[in-house]
């Protein structure tokens, strides 16, 4: 082989061997991507151990806090019982919640940058994650003192487009009033004096 068909099999076998690292390490890539994606917020989470969550709409500055009462709902500071629909998808959904990749430490900043500040923020247990504006397919998430991009799309659980999260209640229909009495119907004047005269005619 001379040295020139020599360097080219060189260089050849570099280019394969750096295109097959490169191959091995987006494999490696997406597979931590996945694995990081499936670590989920609350690990092994009893809904049932739930007694009270908190929704902060943090754009309108507003919170609302739904109790367990028994085997119900009620809207804490509202003489209500919360609807159960809604209380219902947002008990199914938190263990569910995937953390997804972390982006970074938290910085004040990241506030307004990902949107934190038109976000949700949600307490529970003693725990809170915020979730701030969605970024394609993902949605910043904040927890503890970390940036995450998660895979969750479910944002719209925890917000009420009215801010009420009172059960709708059926108002009963008014009571039937009585049967309005048919009316009389009244004879014209000019028919009566017909009528009069052809009783009249007949009776000669």
């Amino acid at each position: 082989m001379s040295k020139t068909n020599m360097i080219v099999a060189v260089i050849l076998i570099a280019l394969a061997g750096m295109i097959a690292f490169q191959q091995f390490s987006v494999k490696k890539k997406v597979e931590r991507n996945i694995e990081q994606e499936s670590v989920k917020l609350f690990d092994a989470l009893d809904t049932s151990s739930i007694k009270s969550i908190s929704i902060g709409d943090l754009q309108k500055g507003e919170k609302v806090t739904l109790t367990k009462n028994g085997d119900s709902w009620e809207v804490k500071d509202k003489n209500c019982k919360a609807d159960p629909d809604s209380v219902e998808r947002i008990i199914s959904e938190l263990p569910r919640i995937r953390l997804g990749r972390k982006l970074d430490d938290w910085k004040p900043e990241y506030m307004t940058k990902y949107g934190f500040d038109k976000g949700i923020e949600v307490e529970f247990n003693g725990g809170t994650f915020m979730l701030g504006t969605q970024k394609g397919i993902e949605t910043p998430l904040k927890k503890d003192n970390s940036l995450y991009l998660s895979p969750f799309n479910e944002k719209f659980i925890f917000t009420k487009y009215d801010g009420n999260w009172c059960e709708k209640v059926e108002q009963p229909a008014p009571p039937a009033g009585p049967a309005p009495t048919p009316a009389v119907p009244i004879t014209p004047p000019k028919l009566l004096k017909e009528n009069k005269a052809v009783k009249e005619g007949k009776k000669k």
